[in-house]
């Protein structure tokens, strides 16, 4: 019986968030046909005044200057770097962050405010100044950002720490809010109980349940600060320069085919972040069609700087990796920058 009232918990759970999501996924859906959707053409006439602002994380900025996509769709048009083209992604941003930075009324989160509350002050004016400028505004996000914080969650909670504060308030009714919060109480207790007698190098496993807990909760948080600031933030945009063509970017799903082993037990990540993935996607590709303030294009097949997650992984091998080496392989790699131009360009009707 009380397997059933804590199964009975979590699915009562899960269908309130997926409540929360159903009227907007089901009318961009029905508007749009999509999951992993086409691209639509758009007019850009670019000129020797014309001024492109990227916004975005770090799928944005690449590592290299040079390599963004930004910069090759500017030398692509035949415009001047320095004149025409100004690079605003900022690594570990959220679009909830951007829309921080964007408006000062904004209440950030206990992460917004740990991460951006000095740096949103010192750039507003100048990044809004650039906004207003500008003829072309690309906007890329990714998965990674959400998983970076996912990441240094866990890690902070491996090693004891405290990890940021998680307010489900903020995005669910109380009640849900309250049922999402016991969920991840059942995950820590569930991973702690699954992993039992399990070794990893480096790692501390009487830790490993708050550890899966504040991975998962952080990025599922997170998802929804996606979904439910992505509209105000682009909205935002639109209002400071209703002029300008703007281009969302679809996002791809870094873990694409990747497959966790537990012992006897799978967990198909690919699968699951790709529903994650598409949902995203959906959400700009919604808004784009909806609103008609955008332009959707599709980016499914980025190249990134490294393979290590792809294909059957043991749990304890891809936590090290993570702790390790992070997300920074799973960035766009120069070729995936290309791709990302490329689909920009063949969208782009100069």
């Amino acid at each position: 019986a009380r397997k059933a009232a804590k199964q009975n918990l979590d699915n009562s759970a899960l269908k309130a968030v997926a409540s929360e999501m159903r009227s907007y996924v089901a009318l961009a859906a029905a508007t749009n046909g999509i999951m992993k959707g086409e691209s639509r053409e758009f007019a850009y006439a670019p000129t020797k005044d014309s001024y492109y602002v990227a916004l975005g994380d770090s799928s944005t900025t690449s590592q290299f200057a040079s390599n963004a996509y930004g910069r090759k769709l500017v030398k692509e048009l035949n415009l001047d770097n320095k004149k025409n083209y100004t690079n605003e992604g900022i690594a570990g941003l959220r679009i909830n962050d951007l829309m921080y930075i964007l408006d000062e009324t904004y209440e950030t989160d206990a992460y917004g405010q740990a991460e951006f509350s000095g740096k949103a002050d010192r750039i507003r004016e100048n990044l809004i100044a650039k906004i207003e400028k500008a003829d072309l505004i690309t906007v890329g996000f990714s998965n990674n950002t959400l998983l970076e914080i996912a990441i240094e969650q866990m890690i902070r909670a491996f090693g004891g720490k405290e990890t940021y504060a998680v307010d489900w308030s903020r995005y669910l009714k109380e009640d849900m809010a309250v049922q999402v919060e016991a969920m991840m109480a059942d995950i820590e207790t569930t991973m702690a109980e699954t992993t039992a007698g399990m070794s990893g190098s480096g790692i501390n496993m009487a830790n490993i349940g708050p550890a899966a807990r504040a991975a998962i909760e952080s990025y599922l948080y997170n998802y929804m600060g996606f979904y439910m600031d992505y509209q105000k933030t682009l909205n935002k945009i639109t209002e400071i320069n209703p002029d300008a063509k703007v281009v969302l970017i679809g996002i791809p799903n870094a873990f694409d085919g990747t497959t966790i082993v537990m012992g006897e037990k799978e967990l198909p990540l690919g699968e699951y972040m790709g529903m994650l993935t598409n949902l995203m996607n959906l959400q700009q590709k919604g808004y784009a069609t909806m609103t008609g303030k955008a332009t959707y294009v599709d980016a499914p097949d980025v190249e990134v700087t490294s393979a290590a997650y792809a294909g059957d992984i043991d749990m304890m091998t891809f936590v090290s990796q993570l702790m390790i080496k992070g997300i920074d392989t799973l960035a766009p790699s120069t070729n995936g920058h290309t791709y990302i131009k490329d689909q920009i360009m063949a969208a782009m009707n100069v």
